[in-house]
């Protein structure tokens, strides 16, 4: 008996070059004595009533946690949602389980199946929740029988095996005959055409709909550890290459178009670029047949998949073919381009181009129909004013676009997260730090129960963390979330990477800050790497990490290597921001400390003097930066 069955213990193994699901973490209930009356415990979504009621377990326990998840992903709910009420404690929640009668809890399932199908498979779920072991298949493997007669079109044992059913299932094992005799009779009442393409249209949800059947069969029978020994392998690992798997099947071309958009959206989440590319590639090879629109949709998607991945100009020329078949027509797909081409200004340290673009699609996106594309220009707009500096109208936008996600997705949905943990970003710069705290500690909890421990995503919010710690002028408290995000996207996107260059820079800002600046100049190098092979010698983070560099070298007084950093880096900095920007002026101070350390002190503390009070209104005067100035004309 496992006693802890749920989806975080389903592994995938490959066994004769099959992909085939794994159980982990068997003995664990031994171990810590779960498996004895007496002791109830286990994960609430995922137990039957008698472990919760602390009874004696056997393997029809197992049979109903089996089953609540084969329902969990044929209908996408939870057996027991009402599990995540926080209001009621873990006492109360295993004996409302306890007491339970699971079957009368649960609803009909919906599936785009004849009646007659869906019902048999609702029953063999039914009979697998029962709420009395001993009306539950006798194991697991029993289970897979009948769900294995269900797909051959055999009577399965959960239903009455009457004269009439069994002669249903006869029927359906010789469809063919069954077909000819049903088409016979169409064309004799005069609906041959349409009730042909509805049954075709059956036929293929059907056939779909049993093949994801199938899988799950698989996935209960290869999960004997016993039967099926071997290494385990993560979800992520089986996605890679899985297009070239999906080929091999005698799909119809619009269900393989189907099913490669939806892998290529999957890969592309789990930054799995080059596998995604290739989904979406081979889904416009089958798209002959399909609608403009979807095709076009799938370009507009493999355009993102580039920019996510740096190819920056490869996506900025798919972007340019769209808006040429598009531009007359000012559509939602042209107004999706326009805010891609917008985002991908941005990452290119365009910040010009990106208002352009954005101005030109405020009063489209204004009128548009959907809520979604309102939101991305809310979004869009918003990191312009962030990287413009002006933290105000960054807020407002970011709020907007909070508000259209919530209304879409829902307070808790991971694109609703995204939003909140920019808002964050932002509040903490208008120097709001404990509030900043307080919603990235909450983003972070929710995006790791999501996308695991070791997601991007969670990377992502832990070097936001650090950002506001810095922010806080706590660089020990920065120094430790900036590690973590390393670390990450060091193992899930490599070296040279823009998010992995941004937190070597950020880990090295924080050890300079911390008066540690030997430590921090071998990191600014890794940034500097990183970020040059990733975004180009030229880019916006390029010439805020040799600003950084250049920190480092005059707090260890070495005013000549400095020098000749500030110089590099006012190259890059000056254009892209204009004099007027926060960090520009942030640069001005540190060209003004290496002016002091070389001796020109009348220059230093006239400039110094200039950019003190800009510098308050701007950043505050708690800033670290405002308070370096201070300092250094004091």
């Amino acid at each position: 008996v496992h006693c802890d069955l749920k989806p975080a213990n389903v592994l995938v193994t490959e066994v004769d070059g099959q992909s085939l699901p794994k159980i982990i973490d068997f003995g664990i209930a031994r171990a810590t004595g779960l498996d004895q009356p007496g002791q109830a415990g286990g994960t609430p979504n995922y137990i039957s009533p008698e472990q919760a009621g602390g009874s004696e377990l056997d393997p029809r326990s197992d049979v109903f946690v089996l089953a609540a998840m084969l329902r969990e992903l044929l209908s996408g709910q939870r057996l027991r949602p009402w599990v995540d009420d926080t209001s009621l404690s873990t006492a109360q929640i295993f004996a409302r389980i306890a007491a339970e009668s699971a079957v009368d809890a649960v609803p009909p399932l919906d599936l785009p199946l004849p009646r007659s199908r869906s019902h048999e498979l609702d029953a063999i779920l039914r009979r697998a929740l029962a709420s009395d072991p001993a009306e539950r298949y006798e194991d697991a493997h029993a289970l897979a029988d009948d769900l294995q007669r269900w797909l051959s079109h055999q009577p399965v044992q959960a239903l009455p095996a009457t004269l009439a059913y069994r002669w249903r299932c006869a029927l359906r094992r010789h469809r063919l005959a069954a077909a000819v005799v049903a088409l016979v009779l169409l064309l004799v009442l005069g609906f041959s055409w349409q009730l042909h393409a509805q049954y075709r249209q059956t036929q293929t949800e059907r056939d779909t709909a049993e093949q994801m059947v199938a899988v799950l069969l698989d996935t209960f029978t290869a999960a004997d550890p016993v039967e099926f020994p071997g290494g385990s392998v993560s979800a992520r690992a089986l996605l890679s290459g899985a297009a070239e798997r999906i080929q091999r099947r005698n799909l119809t071309p619009q269900t393989r178009v189907r099913v490669l958009s939806a892998l290529g959206g999957v890969q592309q989440n789990l930054e799995l670029y080059d596998d995604a590319r290739q989904s979406i590639q081979l889904a416009l090879q089958d798209a002959e047949n399909v609608p403009e629109a979807q095709r076009d949709a799938l370009d507009l998607l493999l355009s993102r998949i580039d920019m996510d991945a740096g190819e920056f100009d490869r996506a900025n020329e798919a972007l340019q073919v769209l808006l040429q078949r598009h531009g007359d027509l000012r559509d939602a797909l042209w107004l999706e381009a326009e805010l891609q081409r917008a985002d991908l200004a941005l990452l290119r340290g365009d910040p010009a181009l990106a208002g352009q673009l954005l101005e030109s699609t405020r009063l489209p996106a204004r009128q548009s129909d959907r809520p979604d594309l309102r939101r991305d220009w809310h979004l869009q707009q918003a990191r312009l004013a962030t990287e413009l500096g002006d933290n105000a109208a960054a807020l407002e936008d970011y709020r907007a676009a909070l508000s259209e996600s919530e209304r879409l997705w829902g307070a808790e949905d991971l694109r609703t997260l995204t939003v909140l943990n920019d808002l964050a970003v932002v509040t903490s710069r208008a120097g709001q730090h404990e509030q900043a705290i307080e919603l990235l500690q909450r983003v972070a909890t929710l995006t790791e129960a999501a996308w695991g421990s070791d997601s991007a995503g969670l990377a992502t919010v832990y070097g936001n963390i650090g950002a506001t710690w810095m922010r806080a002028n706590r660089p020990d408290e920065a120094e430790h979330w900036h590690r973590r995000a390393a670390n990450i996207f060091e193992k899930r996107l490599g070296e040279a990477s823009l998010h992995t260059g941004t937190e070597y820079n950020n880990l090295a800002a924080a050890l300079e800050a911390q008066g540690r600046a030997t430590e921090a100049l071998p990191w600014f190098d890794r940034a500097l790497d990183s970020l040059s092979q990733a975004l180009g010698a030229d880019h916006l983070r390029v010439g805020v990490t040799l600003h950084n560099q250049a920190k480092a070298r005059l707090a260890l007084g070495e005013v000549d290597q400095a020098e000749a950093l500030l110089a590099r880096s006012g190259d890059i900095l000056r254009p892209i921001l204009g004099e007027d920007h926060p960090r520009w002026q942030v640069w001005r101070v540190t060209r003004a400390q290496a002016d002091l350390q070389s001796g020109r002190v009348a220059t230093a503390l006239a400039v110094l003097s200039e950019l003190l009070p800009a510098l308050e209104q701007s950043l505050g005067p708690e800033q670290r930066d405002s308070q370096r100035a201070r300092r250094l004309l004091a």
